[in-house]
């Protein structure tokens, strides 16, 4: 029995111990604290609690213009948050925006308002009361901006200086749709340019363009005699205009000169040009003209003489072995040419087949203008040494000294008048390079001028006589130059072989192509007859070459060279073995090339 009784004394020990704590356990329990968040629109609250207090969660939503940091560390997903823990929110929102802005021509004829509206987002947190469990949520409000009413479209027009002929029925137009869109909201008035005084060259003048084969000739104008080939218009004035700002606008009278009238046409009291003789019209920037016309009804052999003609040529048959022509205008040849030279300053035509020929067109006038671009600085350095020589001259006899001119001219060549030595071998230079093509009569006169102003004949002379005396005649010279560049002149065959052509501007195949040729144009080579072939050629062109076919199955030596780096080569068949070459860039063709435009 006193087993029993300590038994049961031990037993009632541990029990009164477990009832003593799970009392203890549920009083700590019922006497903590629960941590409460509030999520505002603007951030998280979080408030201080005892140190026992139990987490809250708050759960964060991801969105892209949310930052949540807790503690000061970037936060995503769900977290555990105790009292007096620090809950940072960054949340960024977008304004609802309006833009008017004025667009303003180059000419200032015409302003063009343009209205733009652009919504904005308003974000904020969804709000939650004091909750153990807080979910962070963003909330988004579309924001619209308030349209632009006429009165703040007038201070933006003011702001731009836009007063003229302001059109507010299309910008309440406009304004009315609430909606991004522009509108013409301003035109001036344009000016009226002048017309400067001209020569009109009438239609009934004009040649038609000929075919020849597939391609089409480029027009010659003629006219006969007493026939009307251009009407003299007077100048008239401008009219000003006013642009959008209110501005006068005046235009800028035209640099223009009027052609010269040619002994080949008279102007009567109507403002009338009549043709008094029967020929091709010239009608460039500085001149208006009929030429002569020399016409050969029959095949022009050696035997009938060589042909230097101030004019046009036009021979009805063929120009055979040995023949030279030489035109300062145009050459037309009705049949072929064999064996033959012609030289024109404003194109050549050959109907039929050129035979180991030589035919240039243009090129003497390129020349004519590469030596008035010699000689025009030529004459201004003379002309600036004689007054500095003279000048010398006077200064040193008002001081009773008698000075001659060779010294002088010795200190000043030596001086800054070294310039006027390097124009003068720049002009002798070029004279031997060219002499082939600028003609005896230049020759002799070049060689006259550069001796004339040596190192050695200046620095000897008594006088400034010789130099005023070849200062005119440089001046006279020049006046018979041509002042600018027309628009080319082209050579024109149906077919060549084994000759040599070049031309100003253009070279054309109308027919079987060129053959075993060596072609130099300053623009562009076509060969787009039947069967337009380009073989065995040398071809330097400017722009471009054109053909149907370039070479040969038995890839005979053929070359094309361009030099324009935007140029092309066009054919329809191009055989290997041809050389390709492009502003120095070259390729030789190694297998056949169909539809090709190259590079």
């Amino acid at each position: 029995m006193a087993r029993d009784i300590m038994a049961l004394g031990k037993s009632w020990r541990i029990a009164n111990v477990h009832s003593c704590r799970q009392e203890s356990i549920e009083m700590d329990v019922k006497d903590s604290e629960q941590v409460l968040l509030t999520v505002t629109n603007a951030g998280v609250d979080v408030p201080k609690f005892k140190d026992n207090a139990q987490a809250a969660t708050l759960r964060i939503l991801q969105h892209p213009h949310l930052t949540v940091r807790v503690n000061g560390k970037l936060a995503v997903g769900s977290f555990r948050i105790f009292g007096g823990e620090r809950v940072q929110v960054d949340l960024s929102s977008e304004p609802a925006q309006r833009t008017a802005t004025v667009e303003v021509s180059e000419d200032g004829m015409q302003a063009v308002l343009h209205i733009q509206y652009i919504p904005g987002t308003k974000r904020a947190l969804k709000p939650v009361s004091q909750s153990a469990v807080a979910t962070v949520e963003v909330v988004e409000t579309s924001l619209f901006p308030l349209p632009f009413d006429l009165g703040e479209i007038r201070g933006i027009l003011e702001q731009y200086r836009i007063s003229f002929q302001v059109d507010y029925a299309a910008i309440s137009s406009l304004l009315a749709t609430g909606a991004n869109g522009k509108c013409v909201c301003a035109r001036g008035i344009p000016f009226v340019p002048p017309i400067a005084e001209h020569y009109e060259v009438v239609s009934s003048a004009s040649a038609q363009t000929r075919l020849i084969g597939i391609v089409p000739v480029h027009p010659v104008s003629s006219a006969k005699a007493g026939e009307i080939v251009a009407i003299h218009h007077p100048a008239k004035a401008a009219i000003p205009g006013t642009n959008v700002r209110g501005e006068v606008v005046v235009p800028k009278a035209p640099n223009t000169r009027l052609q010269r009238l040619g002994d080949g046409v008279v102007e009567d009291d109507e403002g009338h040009v009549v043709a008094v003789r029967p020929g091709r019209i010239i009608f460039t920037p500085v001149s208006l003209d009929v030429a002569h016309t020399l016409i050969i009804d029959h095949d022009h052999k050696v035997s009938d003489g060589l042909i230097h003609f101030n004019g046009d040529v036009v021979v009805k048959g063929s120009v055979m072995t040995g023949v030279e022509i030489v035109a300062t205008g145009r050459v037309s040849v009705n049949g072929s040419a064999d064996h033959a030279r012609i030289i024109a300053d404003e194109g050549i035509q050959v109907d039929r087949g050129v035979f180991a020929s030589s035919l240039s067109a243009g090129m003497r006038m390129r020349t004519l203008l590469q030596l008035r671009g010699l000689l025009q600085p030529l004459a201004a350095e003379l002309e600036l040494f004689i007054a500095a020589v003279s000048q010398v001259e006077q200064a040193s006899q008002q001081h009773g000294l008698a000075l001659r001119t060779g010294p002088i001219a010795l200190k000043l060549l030596e001086g800054k008048f070294q310039s006027l030595l390097n124009v003068v071998d720049a002009l002798k230079l070029w004279s031997e390079e060219n002499a082939h093509s600028i003609g005896v009569e230049w020759l002799r006169f070049i060689q006259h001028a550069t001796g004339e102003l040596s190192f050695g004949r200046l620095t000897l002379a008594d006088s400034t006589a010789s130099w005023c005396r070849l200062q005119e005649s440089l001046q006279e010279k020049l006046e018979t130059l041509p002042e600018a560049a027309d628009q080319g002149a082209d050579v024109v065959v149906r077919t060549a072989q084994r000759s040599v052509l070049e031309a100003s501007r253009d070279i054309v195949s109308t027919g079987q192509g060129f053959y075993q040729c060596q072609l130099r144009s300053g623009r562009a080579v076509e060969a787009n007859g039947e069967p337009g072939v380009v073989l065995g050629c040398t071809v330097v062109a400017q722009t471009g070459v054109h053909a149907r076919e370039v070479g040969s199955q038995a890839e005979v030596n053929t070359s094309i060279e361009i030099h324009d780096k935007e140029g092309q080569i066009v054919a329809k068949h191009i055989h290997p073995g041809t050389r390709l070459s492009i502003s120095g860039w070259q390729h030789r063709v190694q297998k056949d090339m169909r539809n090709v435009k190259w590079p």
